[in-house]
């Protein structure tokens, strides 16, 4: 059986949120530490950077909602009925988001470095495999493909910070 209707779009939302926070949380976190950024500034700018992307997401969760709503059904939206969702990304993206962030209050930022890559690329996989099981197709192709998507932005994120590490 698919997931339809409303839990659906709760599910979408809660995928979104969860991959888009990991993979674009870890790849940030994972540049400024290749950068040479002190483990503090790692701290804050990953922290920043998930309180901002959870509002934003949040709220671009509710517009396209809203406005996939008024283009299926041809009439302003009913927003009580797009909100959950939005609730739903806001939620998944800041929860997530400290998943890369975690090891750095603990160790020191080459060994937090390493392990926020693997927190990160474990929780993509785990969700991965866990969403292909819940809508029964291709868990481990899913599971894989999300871990992909971490390794990239980490890649990124990293190449990135060494290039432009000695700017300012």
């Amino acid at each position: 059986m698919r997931i339809k209707g409303n839990l659906g779009e709760l599910v979408r939302s809660a995928t979104f949120g969860v991959q888009d926070s990991l993979v674009s949380t870890v790849g940030l976190i994972s540049g400024v530490a290749a950068a040479g950024m002190e483990r503090r500034m790692i701290i804050l700018s990953g922290i920043v950077l998930i309180f901002v992307e959870a509002i934003s997401m949040g709220f671009g969760e509710l517009f396209s909602a809203e406005t996939a709503s008024e283009i299926r059904d041809h009439k302003e939206a009913d927003v009580k009925e797009v909100i959950p969702s939005a609730i739903v990304m806001f939620g998944c993206y800041f929860l997530a988001g400290f998943v890369p962030i975690f090891p750095y209050f603990i160790w020191e930022r080459t060994t937090a470095f390493w392990w926020s890559n693997i927190f990160s690329m474990t929780g993509l996989f785990i969700y991965g495999w866990f969403y292909g099981k819940s809508v029964k197709l291709g868990t481990w192709r899913h599971a894989i493909k999300m871990s992909l998507y971490g390794l990239v932005a980490i890649s990124c994120g990293v190449i990135a910070g060494e290039l432009l590490s000695g700017i300012g």
